[in-house]
């Protein structure tokens, strides 16, 4: 982990690690982490490492993944497509400075999903246990970028 930095590498060798504590699990967090992901692995292998690293993460905290809390599929695919993508469109920027850039973004907004999914469908029991293709739109890589224009 080269040209990273201390608290950045902190934040990714305790998620790997199941120690990053429940308060510090934001949605900041969840992005950065699948930023570090999406640069360093393809986007097959960063979704099987984020979600056997989510569910595990949540295990340590307590929190069960069930049809209605912890794991998501739908959103786990969802957000490590759009993280991928933003690291296409950005090929220059390092890893770290990849949520510094990312995360002031519209891309990084937790309603970004919905531009792309029913409410009430990519919250159902059912796009959480198996990923759900979005509906309102298609996610790929020019539909992203007319988002950072």
């Amino acid at each position: 982990m080269e040209n990273v930095s201390i608290e950045f590498a902190t934040l990714i060798s305790s998620f790997k690690n199941q120690t990053l504590s429940k308060a510090a699990w934001t949605h900041e967090a969840h992005l950065s982490v699948g930023l570090w992901h999406a640069k360093k692995y393809s986007l097959e292998d960063a979704i099987c490492r984020l979600r056997s690293g989510i569910i595990l993460l949540n295990e340590a905290h307590g929190t069960e993944n069930t049809d209605n809390s912890g794991y998501h599929e739908t959103l786990t695919i969802f957000w490590t497509k759009v993280l991928s993508f933003y690291v296409e469109l950005n090929p220059n920027k390092n890893i770290e400075e990849l949520p510094l850039h990312f995360l002031p973004t519209r891309l990084a907004q937790r309603n970004f999903p919905f531009e792309f999914y029913e409410r009430e469908k990519l919250l159902s029991s059912a796009y959480r246990s198996v990923y759900a293709k979005e509906q309102l739109k298609s996610l790929d890589l020019s539909t992203l970028a007319t988002y950072l224009q």
